[in-house]
């Protein structure tokens, strides 16, 4: 795919982007509460034929497989802050005490089209890509303790996985993990 082609894929999915971004906007919930973003999160993977794993109650990790080669990670905050909203935004949050501030329900709705324009392309792609749909973001310092520079690198005969995290100001990529590490490490920050 090229720069242009992956440019129109994004403007075809951009309207439903913005309208899945204010519907989790105005129903934010908190940290590890996330019930019902979650079941948006699934469905929609689901509708995308993109297979979803639950290794805890709220969140999600969706596996696109593309054939042989390497496994990127992609991922998205979920959950909201206990603020209140004080916009008078059309699609302002609707739950007394809680919104969207700091851009969650953006990253989500972002990494949902993604995963739309990948699986609609899948036939262009080689490897597998994985959607970890993060809950409770301020628990993920628990990734530091698991990857280091030391055990950052761990054979296994399945595909790569390339996690990328931002962890109070830390950035985390480690190569070469198993898919199913995935679950085990939405377990580690949820």
């Amino acid at each position: 795919m090229t720069d242009e082609q992956i440019l129109k894929f994004a403007e075809e999915v951009f309207d439903e982007a913005v309208s899945i971004r204010r519907k989790i906007h105005e129903t934010p919930e908190l940290g590890n509460m996330e019930k019902e973003t979650t079941k948006l999160i699934v469905s929609l993977l689901e509708s995308n034929g993109i297979e979803v794993l639950r290794p805890l109650e709220t969140g999600a990790v969706g596996v696109l497989r593309c054939g042989e080669g390497k496994t990127v990670a992609l991922r998205a905050d979920i959950d909201a802050l206990a603020v209140a909203e004080k916009t008078e935004l059309p699609y302002a949050s609707k739950v007394c005490g809680k919104m969207h501030a700091c851009g969650h329900d953006i990253h989500t709705a972002s990494l949902l089209a993604a995963a739309k324009i990948l699986s609609e392309h899948k036939d262009e792609l080689r490897g597998t890509v994985v959607f970890i749909f993060q809950p409770d973001e301020d628990l993920a310092y628990a990734i530091e303790t698991t990857f280091t520079e030391d055990s950052t690198r761990v054979q296994s005969g399945s595909a790569n996985f390339v996690p990328m995290f931002t962890v109070e100001q830390l950035s985390y990529q480690a190569t070469d993990i198993p898919i199913e590490k995935a679950t085990e490490i939405l377990q580690m920050v949820g």
